[in-house]
């Protein structure tokens, strides 16, 4: 049975990013395919001239929950959380005035075509002291676009002296994931990576698995820091992924959905 994906559409409006996709099989039963994922982004600002989004062009948005002025107590934690969507995947990363506190995906010379997703980051401190006081703002990149939030204020209470003497800072935390994208689109035959990076102490062990079963491809490559990249994306590895994060303190998880789009008409 030959299956065609012949219609592809994705909706990023009243706070959920849709993608529609329409299939064929042998040219006479056609099956529809949705998947909604949550956020607060807004819409897409451009289209192709009918009032669609034009896909094909580099775009990115990003969005944090922060206001205008956050406060923490010395010693306590502190996680920002930055969201963004675009195509290609964005890199996004977190900004303490110009200077980076998180890292992206690293760029590297594979070919991975027309993708997008989203990607969730956030920057997490388990013991704050006075020198986290500052600016912070959130960067997303994808392709040549690029998009700044505004910057939030951070403003610690409580004197360092104090902090040091209370012995209050943690020496072993749980996993908490620091990057991972909700979800993930490329062409068919591209290589995606999918970012799943865990903060913990000691540090956290990563592992995928889908339907409740380790993946285990020779297409796929499992990142010392936890991504999973699949090599020449196939229709059979559409679907729900789920990462890991474990060490002795406990456990997390998350999901993403993998979709491989057709690029024939």
């Amino acid at each position: 049975m030959d299956l065609k994906i012949v219609a592809v559409c994705i909706v990023l409006s009243c706070g959920a990013l849709i993608v529609e996709a329409r299939t064929v099989f042998s040219s006479r039963y056609s099956s529809p395919f949705r998947h909604e994922h949550q956020n607060s982004l807004s819409p897409l600002p451009f289209n192709n001239g009918d009032g669609r989004p034009d896909l094909k062009k580099d775009w990115v948005k990003a969005h944090h929950e922060l206001g205008g002025t956050t406060t923490v107590v010395a010693g306590s934690r502190l996680e920002l959380q930055c969201d963004a969507v675009g195509g290609p995947m964005p890199q996004v990363e977190w900004f303490k005035r110009r200077l980076a506190v998180t890292r992206g995906l690293e760029e590297d010379n594979k070919i991975r075509g027309f993708g997008l997703g989203k990607v969730v980051t956030r920057y997490i401190v388990d013991c704050v002291t006075p020198e986290h006081e500052g600016e912070y703002s959130c960067q997303a990149v994808s392709g040549g676009k690029r998009f700044a939030t505004e910057s939030s204020l951070v403003v610690v209470e409580g004197a360092e002296s104090e902090l040091l003497n209370s012995g209050d800072c943690p020496t072993q935390v749980a996993p908490r994931f620091i990057m991972f994208s909700p979800m993930t689109l490329q062409d068919i035959g591209n290589n995606v990576r999918v970012p799943c990076r865990a903060h913990g102490l000691p540090r956290p062990r990563i592992f995928w698995t889908k339907d409740g079963k380790l993946v285990e491809n020779p297409r796929f490559k499992f990142h010392e820091e936890g991504d999973m990249e699949i090599e020449s994306i196939q229709w059979e590895d559409m679907g729900t992924y789920t990462c890991v994060a474990e060490n002795p303190l406990g456990k997390e998880s998350t999901s993403t959905f993998i979709y491989p789009m057709s690029t024939k008409e």
